[in-house]
């Protein structure tokens, strides 16, 4: 590729860039464009991101917005800018129009994140009921086909739970999207793979998954997580587990929990998120007025479940926490549900709650709110993590790409109509000068 910097220090430079960079030097010369699309460079490259930097996909107040930041800061107070909050165009950004005001129409909860992995996001339109697997950094997403109908066991059944979880299958190298839907207390699991683009059903799940705390399983070690309880045999009290799915051979096992969150009832007790690329769980217990924060250090290993600190002192303000992302600093980024307390004209006294997003110190037991381009206050969101990667799904179909050819098209009509005006000026003189001509001839 050059004559002075060996080839190798070149390709490693260009592994430690964010994709945005990356996509702008495609254009310099041909070797470059080709080296980015090597599947070897493209994985180096997210070794790299996924050691050093992320991004969290925030689904807010009808819009996505892209939020990234280095998770080797030494603070969380350099994380969050107004400037780094970006609005971003996705598959599902509607092209309808309002007619009297001209804007573009996306009704709230409209778009759910199913999971990420990769650097691609799987994600779901609610009202036409699409999914697509996209890769926001590089704007590519492909279309899948619909899922498998549900079963009805009974006529007078209607209701039904859905969970998902996305992954990678590193023996066959291609990319799984698993949906599980419960109808009355029965599974129906259907597996969908990139390479093959179609869905198929497989074993149902002998467990009852939960899902108050979202649809997304959570992605560890090939496998995708769900909190659930073992089935009650002989009168036996119910026990809560974590539920694993292997991406690879399509089966389930069980993982068991530390001994004092087995009979605890997770909807409202506990939960369970990833920390440093492990397993943790989360014990909100409001009784003794403390959190505590569990972690699976060697993966499958039970007795490796660790606690790794208790907040002693929590406030009731902040409930529910999901562990988003460990600081340099050793401060933790959470998810919470944050209760306001308000004043009514200082005689009625009412509560108001919303999501947050909450930054905790352990070492000096300190909380606060992290205010990202002012559009989290008194707001509900969904979050994602996700990283920037060059990972492509040969699809060759880009968000704003019909946005692009309907302009080009709208270009090239207008050309045309200037062509065929300018023929015409040029036919109307030549009529005229030829009839001045006649009438000098006559005269």
């Amino acid at each position: 590729m050059s004559s002075i910097i060996p080839e190798e220090i070149i390709i490693d430079i260009f592994s430690r860039l964010l994709v945005k960079s990356i996509l702008r030097f495609r254009c310099v010369c041909k070797p470059w464009c080709n080296l980015f699309r090597d599947p070897n460079f493209v994985k180096m490259h997210l070794n790299y991101q996924n050691k050093n930097n992320f991004s969290l996909m925030l689904n807010h107040d009808r819009s996505l917005y892209s939020i990234d930041f280095n998770s080797s800061s030494s603070s969380s107070s350099t994380l969050f800018h107004e400037d780094k909050a970006v609005k971003i165009d996705h598959p599902f950004k509607s092209r309808e129009r309002d007619k009297y005001h001209k804007v573009q129409i996306l009704s709230p909860g409209e778009v759910k994140i199913l999971g990420s992995c990769n650097g691609l996001l799987s994600i779901k339109h609610n009202r036409r009921d699409v999914i697509c697997i996209w890769n926001p950094s590089t704007k590519e997403y492909k279309k899948i086909p619909s899922p498998p109908p549900i079963e009805y066991q009974s006529i007078n059944i209607f209701y039904y739970k859905c969970l998902f979880g996305f992954g990678y299958d590193c023996k066959t190298e291609d990319y799984k999207l698993v949906r599980i839907v419960i109808v009355d207390d029965v599974s129906q699991i259907s597996v969908y793979t990139i390479r093959s683009n179609s869905w198929r059903s497989i074993q149902t799940c002998p467990y009852r998954l939960y899902t108050y705390y979202g649809v997304r399983g959570k992605l560890v070690n090939g496998a995708l997580h769900w909190i659930a309880t073992r089935p009650i045999e002989g009168g036996s009290k119910a026990s809560s587990v974590i539920v694993s799915f292997n991406i690879s051979n399509e089966r389930f096992q069980e993982i068991q929990l530390p001994n004092c969150f087995v009979h605890k009832y997770p909807k409202k007790m506990f939960n369970m998120g990833l920390l440093r690329g492990s397993l943790c769980l989360i014990d909100n217990d409001s009784v003794k007025g403390q959190v505590e924060i569990w972690v699976m250090k060697n993966y499958g290993v039970i007795e490796s479940w660790t606690k790794l600190f208790t907040i002693s002192q929590w406030k009731n303000d902040f409930k529910y926490l999901r562990p988003i992302q460990f600081l340099k600093n050793g401060e933790i980024v959470f998810e919470s549900l944050f209760t306001e307390r308000r004043m009514y004209r200082d005689l009625v006294s009412y509560e108001r709650m919303y999501k947050a997003l909450v930054s905790y110190d352990p070492k000096h037991e300190r909380a606060r709110i992290l205010n990202i381009q002012g559009i989290l206050n008194e707001k509900w969101f969904s979050t994602e993590t996700f990283v920037g990667s060059l990972v492509s799904l040969n699809s060759s179909t880009y968000v704003g790409q019909e946005q692009i050819e309907e302009a080009v098209e709208n270009e090239q009509i207008s050309l045309k109509r200037n062509r065929g005006t300018q023929i015409e000026e040029l036919s109307s003189r030549k009529r005229k000068k030829e009839g001045k001509r006649k009438r000098t001839r006559r005269g």
